[in-house]
């Protein structure tokens, strides 16, 4: 306990040197500063309440300390709690030790409350009683709860709830169990006790289960590939509306993967998958069209395809729809549309797209010539990790350099730093 105080007081030296809150914050710690706890409390407990990150973190310790309340355990680790998505080096060590204090009952019923977004909520209460109880609805919430990314996930708790819904039937609780090993978030890595907690969940009829086994059995991922045994279960998926095995199903019949190629049978699972929004299945249903692989070829079935993909921001889909308008490029406009869509393309980095543009703007094709534009381009594609384009690109700029002057070559270079940046790139 001495030492556990000892690193309260650190903190609190620490906690003086950060950034004030306000006149009112300040005047808050000069109470405490002047060992007034009560009127220290009364100024930083509503500041706390307001969401004062700050001031949660000295509520916190004071509930800790004792200091102008009583000391409490609960309502110290609930603001601390409240304060670590923005101070989480200055609370870590306070909440694994006030947690070490604590049970598992005790720490999900006080992290429930401690967000604002369900504090106010009549449910959660009874929510905590039920888990407590042994209700598995109930158990399966709190899990879901502590793995919620809105807030700061904590999968090992999540983990244990999981399992104790899981142990008690619950089929959603199972299947997200499976996926905390699958994913080793929490728990260790373990292809096996995900596989066994998927099936589990799939001879009880869960899509997302189901999924994930045909997933696993497509691509041998800890077992022997076996496409039979994946279409099986994408089939109990997909026949339950399933978009994600829809299109699997759909892409395995239209390639021939592991299984006899069937156009017709690959085409049906395209279009309910992308009926669904899979951007997925827009996409090969566009290239299909597109090519007229086991389709009959259809240009405006294609680029409607790819537009329904394009609108959803996908790249690719822009780069194919810049493919199409530029293969028949037979007006001003059509080019035109075709450069549009390679720069949203280009955008998101799409080095093909970068070669693209480059090759355009060099040629001068329909549009008027700019060098610069090229170089900055091919600059781009150059610059990326895909050899054959940038052997390309840099052809391009070779050939762009025996007519450019210095300050433009200089200037189209600051262009493709500056796109480079936006990229992501440093």
């Amino acid at each position: 306990m001495l030492r556990f105080m000892s690193k309260i007081l650190i903190l609190l030296i620490c906690l003086t040197s950060l950034p004030s809150s306000g006149s009112d914050f300040h005047a808050g710690i000069e109470a405490y500063n002047q060992m007034q706890y009560e009127k220290a409390w009364e100024i930083l407990g509503p500041l706390a309440e307001k969401g004062d990150a700050k001031a949660q973190l000295w509520v916190g310790i004071l509930y800790l300390m004792g200091k102008g309340v009583p000391v409490n355990f609960s309502l110290g680790y609930k603001w601390l709690l409240r304060a670590e998505s923005v101070y989480y080096t200055e609370t870590g060590r306070l909440i694994e030790w006030v947690e070490s204090r604590m049970t598992e009952e005790d720490i999900a019923s006080i992290r429930i409350f401690a967000y604002d977004d369900l504090a106010d909520d009549h449910n959660i209460s009874w929510l905590c009683q039920a888990a407590m109880d042994g209700d598995a609805d109930a158990q399966y919430h709190i899990g879901k709860i502590f793995s919620n990314p809105k807030w700061k996930p904590d999968y090992l708790r999540a983990a244990v709830w999981f399992g104790r819904a899981a142990d008690q039937g619950h089929v959603d609780a199972q299947f997200w169990l499976g996926l905390l090993y699958d994913a080793g978030l929490g728990l260790t890595e373990n292809n096996r006790a995900a596989r066994c907690w998927y099936k589990i969940a799939a001879d009880q009829g869960h899509k997302d289960a189901l999924v994930m086994l045909g997933s696993i059995y497509l691509q041998g991922n800890g077992v022997p590939r076996d496409p039979l045994a994946a279409v099986l279960y994408l089939k109990k998926a997909a026949f339950q509306g399933h978009p994600i095995a829809q299109y699997a199903l759909g892409s395995m019949y239209v390639y021939g993967d592991g299984i006899p190629v069937n156009s017709e049978t690959g085409l049906k699972w395209l279009v309910l998958a992308a009926q669904k929004e899979d951007c997925d299945a827009q996409l090969l249903l566009g290239s299909m069209y597109w090519l007229g692989r086991g389709v009959q070829q259809n240009r405006a079935e294609a680029i409607s395809w790819f537009k329904q993909a394009a609108e959803k921001g996908d790249a690719s889909a822009y780069y194919y729809l810049g493919e199409l308008f530029q293969e028949n490029s037979g007006s001003t406009e059509s080019l035109r549309e075709s450069v549009q869509c390679y720069q949203k393309a280009a955008a998101q980095g799409v080095p093909e797209a970068h070669l693209a543009l480059a090759k355009i703007y060099m040629s001068g094709f329909r549009l008027r010539s700019d060098c610069i534009k090229a170089y900055t381009w091919a600059t781009l594609a150059a610059a990326g990790n895909n050899e054959p384009i940038r052997f390309k690109a840099k052809e391009i700029m070779g050939e762009l350099q025996k007519t450019m002057l210095l300050p433009d070559v200089l200037k189209a270079q600051r262009e493709a730093y500056r796109y480079w940046n936006e990229l992501g790139h440093h």
